[in-house]
């Protein structure tokens, strides 16, 4: 059982690390930034969730 917590663990701190690079790498602006940045590391499972759910999305190209 300890190689299964393990593992959920290691995914969850990419995705963590995946989404806090997304968010340094966005157009937003700096206090949005840091506000996602926050939200993610103060409440990992939700500011993750949240941030894959309501976090900004890339430009479509106009046809």
């Amino acid at each position: 059982m300890g190689l299964t917590y393990g593992a959920i663990g290691a995914v969850l701190l990419v995705l963590h690390l995946w989404a806090i690079y997304q968010v340094l790498g966005s157009a937003s602006a700096r206090r949005v930034k840091l506000m996602w940045v926050a939200l993610i590391a103060l409440f990992p499972l939700l500011g993750l969730f949240n941030w894959f759910v309501m976090g900004p999305r890339p430009q479509r190209l106009a046809r």
